[in-house]
């Protein structure tokens, strides 16, 4: 919150909205041996905005995968983003959150964990 004074002396307060997106990682689906759905929602405050998942094998040293972006056109409304993946280990934990970015900020949701099965 900030104060502004006009010319005659008077004084009153103005918000700054926010226009960081809401970036929130929902359950896994379509778990198996080696593939998986990963699922997240974004919105991007009426923004134009891209979306993606970072995931890793929950280890001692992780190395983040990125998928491939999506875009997303302006709109009140909120995303729903999906994307599979290929390439796990079986019987294997994994980690991933979605990171939501528009022109205001990139924001990524809480991480969620998911475990293949064997």
């Amino acid at each position: 919150m900030g104060n502004i004074a006009d010319t005659r002396g008077m004084s009153g307060s103005f918000t700054t909205l926010s226009y960081d997106p809401i970036a929130v990682t929902l359950p896994p689906t379509l778990v198996s041996k080696t593939t998986a759905t990963l699922n997240g929602s974004c919105d991007f405050k009426g923004l134009a905005g891209t979306a993606k998942f970072e995931y890793w094998k929950v280890a001692k040293v992780p190395v983040i995968i990125a998928t491939a972006t999506q875009s997303f056109a302006a709109s009140p409304s909120t995303y729903l983003v999906k994307q599979a993946i290929t390439g796990l280990t079986a019987a294997t934990s994994y980690t991933y959150r979605v990171q939501c970015i528009n022109a205001s900020a990139a924001v990524n949701g809480l991480p969620v964990t998911f475990k293949t099965t064997r």
